[in-house]
């Protein structure tokens, strides 16, 4: 386990506008689970955007814990759950350094998979954040 300090390629978080946006994802014992579908408990995420950084917290007061998982296929065909964090943590805060994002103090088993927790909430954020500004749009 080490810290992870070197720079994310999350190049949708650059896209975000300041605010917090709020996301449901999917729960496996309490872990969110990144790389799965179908009915699962979820819980919410509250992703705060400044223009220096980034913070993803659960807005139930839980901690923060995250598995990438691989080849899933269902629920009888799981895939491989990698945790992200070497512990739970009380939230991301990722912190711009000129051009690029760096992790607050945190343990990570390996960057790539922070990467990739990164990179789908910037995703699902930016998407979310695109429709809600369409939607404001139509109602104007």
């Amino acid at each position: 386990m080490r810290e992870c300090s070197s720079y994310l390629q999350a190049p949708d978080l650059d896209h975000l506008r300041p605010g917090t946006i709020c996301l449901t994802v999917p729960l496996v014992d309490d872990v969110i689970q990144v790389g799965i579908g179908g009915d699962y408990p979820t819980t919410v995420v509250a992703v705060s955007v400044t223009a220096s950084s980034v913070r993803v917290r659960r807005l139930d007061g839980r901690r923060l814990q995250v598995h990438i998982v691989e080849d899933w296929r269902g629920a009888n065909h799981p895939g491989t759950a990698t945790p992200v964090f070497g512990e739970p943590v009380e939230a991301l805060v990722l912190e711009r350094r000129g051009e690029r994002w760096v992790p607050g103090p945190v343990l990570c088993r390996r960057v790539v998979d922070l990467d990739r927790f990164v990179g789908t909430l910037a995703r699902f954020a930016l998407a979310k954040q695109e429709r809600t500004a369409d939607q404001a749009v139509g109602a104007a």
